[in-house]
């Protein structure tokens, strides 16, 4: 019976994931952020860089996210629930935000990392030229200084190592990406992981389970 709900509590979980990847829509609720790293780039001045969690209507469950534009703040709580569209990202741009997920996103294990994954996520998403680096006056986007000056040179060479990996990488999409499209706040990028074919056979079993207790339960009321 324990391995049955845990194949279930899986089912439910990959289907409330991936709700945010078919729906048109999502209602959405900032909820907090990481410790802030403060960092000035070409497109704006002393900006907090971090992943982002949000809070959705339909199912309560809380998200994290980051964000795919400087011109907007993102929404604040106070802002209540906001409505974003839900799309996908194509070309150029969805080929290296792949590369930079599935060859990095795993491997965060602090704020700084995360910080520096974001400002990654920045500079595929705003530069224009070829070459992906963040180095102070290359190309369309680049990393000004860091509100701790003697930690600016580190923090380009992470952001650049975590490109090299995006753009190196070859194997297979570990993620699916989706676009979350605001009129008024930033547009915000969020994954969710792609199930390896175990997965699938083991949320096939969880659904069947599930469906075999729903009906049982129904026949004793009746």
């Amino acid at each position: 019976m324990f391995a049955n709900k845990k194949a279930i509590a899986l089912a439910v979980l990959t289907m409330s994931m991936t709700g945010i990847a078919v729906a048109d829509s999502l209602d959405l609720k900032f909820v907090g952020k990481d410790s802030e790293t403060i960092l000035t780039t070409s497109f704006a001045t002393a900006y907090p860089t971090g992943r982002l969690e949000f809070r959705t209507t339909q199912s309560n469950a809380s998200f994290y996210a980051y964000c795919v534009e400087l011109v907007e703040d993102h929404a604040v709580a106070g802002d209540g629930f906001q409505t974003y569209t839900v799309g996908k990202f194509d070309g150029v741009q969805a080929t290296r935000l792949n590369g930079l997920f599935s060859s990095s996103y795993a491997g965060l294990a602090s704020a700084t990392d995360r910080a520096a994954f974001q400002t990654a996520i920045w500079e595929i998403t705003h530069e224009t030229e070829a070459v992906m680096d963040v180095s102070k006056g290359a190309g369309d986007f680049s990393v000004t200084n860091l509100a701790d000056p003697l930690k600016t040179e580190g923090f380009v060479f992470q952001v650049n190592s975590f490109l090299g990996k995006a753009d190196a990488y070859a194997g297979q999409d570990l993620y699916t990406l989706t676009k979350l499209t605001s009129n008024g706040f930033q547009d915000l990028l969020t994954v969710t992981a792609v199930p390896e074919p175990s997965g699938f056979a083991l949320m096939a079993v969880g659904l069947a389970g599930f469906g075999l207790l729903a009906r049982r339960r129904k026949n004793k009321q009746g």
